[in-house]
């Protein structure tokens, strides 16, 4: 009892001292007590250690979380730098395509009246 009662809190052993004292608990009863209580506080430890292993994964998730909405915010600027890209492109195309149908009419503008 003396090394399971190492385990227990201060409080917790005074009460159970206490109760010796009167005869409402004798040894075994004691024991069985202590034994209840090193249980609850192994699984109390066990929840512990599984919510920081949580606590942990949470972390990691969150990082992973950060650098993925990283690389996402940074492809969609590229795709939207490319999509812009592509509009100036096309414009520019579009440009050149009416200057040279301006170039041709006045071209031609210019032959007839050399020729009249």
């Amino acid at each position: 009892m003396i090394e399971a009662s190492k385990m227990l809190d201060g409080n917790l052993l005074k009460v159970l001292a206490d109760a010796k004292k009167v005869g409402a608990v004798d040894d075994s009863g004691a024991m069985l007590i202590t034994d209840f209580l090193k249980n609850i506080e192994g699984e109390i430890k066990r929840k512990r250690d599984q919510a920081t292993e949580i606590i942990g994964e949470i972390r990691a998730l969150s990082k992973l979380s950060q650098v993925w909405g990283g690389v996402l915010r940074s492809h969609t600027r590229n795709e939207i730098a490319a999509q812009e890209n592509r509009v100036q492109a096309e414009e520019r195309r579009e440009t050149k395509i009416e200057i040279k149908k301006e170039v041709k009419i006045k071209k031609k503008g210019k032959s007839k009246t050399k020729k009249k």
